[in-house]
């Protein structure tokens, strides 16, 4: 379970004097980042690919939620939805409020303000997303000029604070090297740098310990819970572990929808929904209990409950009706007038007939 502590600055040039107000925070009464009714498709040979389907989900100023599941499930998709960097042939649908502001409906050029400069993004597998024929110095340099207008040696000034703040030493030999001089852990902080470079309101971090060995890993959530001490954060992760030690809240994903959405802490101590209890029940610690067939196709998704298959607690109804995600405790008066937000705040969500 994460907690937040104010955490010391680094001494360099702060892109905070740049941002309108102050970036760690929304305006008051509106979440920092509000989804509602999401969908993604892509078209195939074989049919529609249906990877996000009706996805409502917030994020809170200096939270961190973890968007947990199965590969192949839809995370990393919903994440790079936000920023709009999914291919030319993706069909979106729905809203995506980042301060009350649509970056589904916001011009290029707007948004272009909003990447990196609000809004940074941890993307998984360093060693591709890192330009090889740049140093790494180069790379972390162009992240800060973009935005804010420093000259040739506060940008230098930066870029070594923010490689010193990510724990990487000697920062000033690792500014002329090149990605590939670097170790599969150092190129991970590399990329946190960058997702942190212009001091934004919210990370997007996907699977920053993909990969990793089990001694770095622990490095790295180390380093993340650092970070997300003062700034919001959306975690996409698979890795159980990583998300009981960063996060505040959990959003479990299957087949492209949200089932279950919980505080951390309860989550882990009382999963409700089937699916989250089988991802639980697979760790070593539970006992590694495989959860039985596969997910389904996102071209032919069921027409019940997606979980069905695979549910040992599946009923008749769960084959034919879809459930909806709906509050099982701490209700509030916005649940009754459909306030999804009064939902969130209220308590947990789940997708499953066992709690209509």
């Amino acid at each position: 379970m994460n907690t937040k502590s104010p955490v010391p600055s680094v001494p360099v040039p702060s892109a905070s004097a740049f941002l309108p107000g102050d970036p760690s925070i929304s305006k008051e009464g509106i979440p920092l980042l509000d989804i509602k009714d999401l969908k993604v498709s892509f078209p195939d040979e074989n049919g529609t690919v249906k990877p996000i389907y009706r996805v409502d989900l917030t994020v809170k100023a200096n939270e961190t939620l973890g968007l947990i599941g199965e590969s192949g499930s839809g995370k990393s998709i919903l994440g790079l939805s936000i920023l709009r960097l999914l291919p030319g042939d993706a069909e979106v649908g729905g809203k995506i409020l980042f301060k009350g502001q649509d970056l589904l409906s916001m011009p290029s050029t707007e948004l272009r303000k909003i990447r990196g400069r609000e809004i940074g993004m941890v993307f998984q597998n360093p060693a591709a997303s890192l330009d090889p024929i740049f140093t790494v110095g180069g790379q972390l340099s162009e992240a800060t000029r973009v935005h804010f207008a420093f000259d040739k040696n506060a940008v230098k000034a930066r870029v070594l604070g923010l490689l010193d703040r990510v724990s990487i030493k000697d920062p000033a030999l690792r500014f002329g090297q090149y990605p590939h001089e670097l170790s599969g852990g150092m190129k991970q902080r590399v990329m946190i740098a960058t997702g942190i470079a212009s001091e934004p309101s919210l990370i997007i971090a996907d699977e920053p310990t993909r990969g990793l060995d089990v001694t770095v890993k622990r490095r790295i959530i180390s380093l993340m819970q650092k970070i997300s001490r003062d700034t919001a954060m959306l975690l996409v992760t698979h890795d159980l572990e990583v998300a009981e030690q960063l996060c505040d809240r959990v959003a479990v994903m299957y087949a492209g929808e949200i089932v279950e959405i919980a505080g951390c802490e309860e989550f882990f101590k009382a999963p409700l929904h089937p699916f989250s209890e089988g991802l639980l029940n697979s760790l070593p610690s539970r006992g590694m209990h495989a959860i039985p067939g596969t997910s389904p196709s996102l071209i032919d998704l069921p027409s019940g409950c997606r979980f069905y298959p695979r549910c040992r607690y599946s009923m008749d109804i769960c084959r034919t009706r879809h459930p909806e995600l709906v509050p099982v405790d701490n209700a509030v008066d916005g649940a009754v007038n459909g306030d999804m937000n009064a939902f969130f705040d209220a308590g947990r969500l789940v997708r499953c007939f066992l709690y209509a």
